[in-house]
């Protein structure tokens, strides 16, 4: 299989290019407080007749290959990510009401993940453009999945992270052999900008002020839709709540989506629902003063994953053209919300959480829309940051070791 890629297009004026290292922005259209993001634009007329004739899944996301940018089969890393499991939760849907809940958990991905959906098809492009050195800002996920995929195509990585980040995540991060440095969390876009600048750094994530996304990465998330349309055997889920810091990974779960349904595959396509952090939410602000981006006070939440401060463009885009809303959850509701999840079996970190707790607000709220059927995306595992977790599970009893101690411990069980 070959890739349909044509080229980029910005999001926001549609000035078009072609498959280059485009990190910063629409040139065309910025301006101060704004600023677009591109899309990897595809042969509409070969993508559709490709995507209507589509092979069963196998495994991975590179079986998508003619909607994803990577040209070179050389280029193409794997891990072994995609393919992860859609998991109903039949017990928990009747508690909310609703009539089928199925949870997408991408912590199942090699570094626990979806952002490992976004390092293979973004390092496969940083090959594919020369790059010699990775670089990205990151509270964790991102860096882990980028250090990863650097490892995995022999390239040497940095990663900026803050000092507050999970200890686990930085280890993490480490160990894949990323040099990974922590400095304050306002001064690292601007040294990524500067290294890029000045040392040819090739950026795994944005570098701009304004968070624009890497465009080849985001095409890595769009496969999230796919593997749902193919699971859910053609089906289309009343609305999709996805997890929402900048924005990137509603965004191409929502191109996929609305791909699928132009080339005549899907019926329709999902409500994108943003759940974002009460403490910080950007896009919610946004769409509530009627603004295309909003900055906000980066105040402490739990949700460490998703607390961006400025919003995007495609995250507002994926909303409004979806029909659907960002929905404010606080670090109590995230918590409990975790808790609800492990009880079903299922531990993901706080930010994952976040996405129950926005379901569970929306069920409660009589003007919501959230219909009947509804998939939430499970984007990392609970071994991430087990600091959230700690608030709400008690220490291991230590006890001596006898029926009586075991009996006192444990009451009627």
């Amino acid at each position: 299989m070959r890739s349909l890629a044509m080229g980029l297009t910005c999001l926001h004026c549609g000035a078009r290019g072609g498959l280059e290292p485009l990190f910063n922005g629409c040139s065309a259209c910025a301006r101060e407080g704004f600023l677009a993001g591109h899309t990897v634009t595809y042969d509409e007329e070969a993508a559709a007749a490709w995507a209507r004739r589509m092979p069963d899944p196998g495994p991975g996301i590179w079986r998508y290959v003619p909607v994803l940018p990577v040209q070179a089969a050389e280029h193409r890393l794997s891990l072994g990510e995609g393919g992860t499991p859609l998991v109903e939760l039949p017990r928990l849907a009747g508690r909310l009401s609703l009539r089928r809940l199925w949870v997408k958990d991408e912590g199942r991905n090699p570094t626990w993940s979806w952002k490992d959906r976004l390092a293979a098809v973004g390092v496969g492009m940083a090959r594919a453009l020369g790059a010699k050195t990775l670089a990205a800002s990151s509270s964790g996920n991102h860096g882990a999945a980028t250090a990863a995929y650097a490892a995995a195509a022999d390239l040497p990585c940095v990663i900026l992270t803050f000092p507050e980040a999970p200890a686990a995540l930085q280890r993490q991060m480490q160990a894949y052999g990323a040099r990974v440095i922590a400095v304050p969390r306002e001064a690292r876009w601007r040294l990524l900008r500067d290294r890029i600048r000045l040392r040819g750094w090739f950026p795994a994530s944005s570098p701009a002020p304004i968070p624009v996304g890497n465009p080849y990465g985001v095409e890595g998330y769009k496969t999230i839709a796919y593997e749902l349309a193919a699971q859910m055997g053609g089906r289309v889920p009343d609305t999709v709540v996805v997890p929402t810091g900048y924005g990137e990974g509603l965004s191409g779960i929502w191109k996929g989506y609305a791909e699928l349904h132009r080339w005549g595959v899907l019926p329709g396509y999902p409500r994108m629902v943003a759940a974002e952090p009460a403490a910080r939410a950007p896009l919610h602000r946004a769409l509530t003063m009627g603004v295309p981006i909003a900055t906000v006070e980066a105040r402490p939440t739990v949700a460490l994953s998703i607390g961006a401060t400025t919003g995007s463009l495609r995250a507002r885009l994926a909303v409004e053209e979806s029909g659907g809303s960002a929905v404010t959850v606080d670090d109590a509701s995230i918590l409990e919300a975790q808790q609800v999840l492990a009880s079903e079996g299922l531990f993901v970190e706080p930010s994952s959480a976040a996405a129950l707790a926005a379901l569970i607000a929306a069920c409660r709220d009589p003007q919501s829309e959230i219909g009947p059927e509804v998939v939430i995306i499970a984007t990392s595992s609970g071994l991430k940051d087990m600091e959230g977790a700690s608030r709400w599970l008690g220490p291991v009893p230590v006890i001596e070791p006898t029926w009586e101690a075991l009996e006192r411990v444990l009451g009627p069980v």
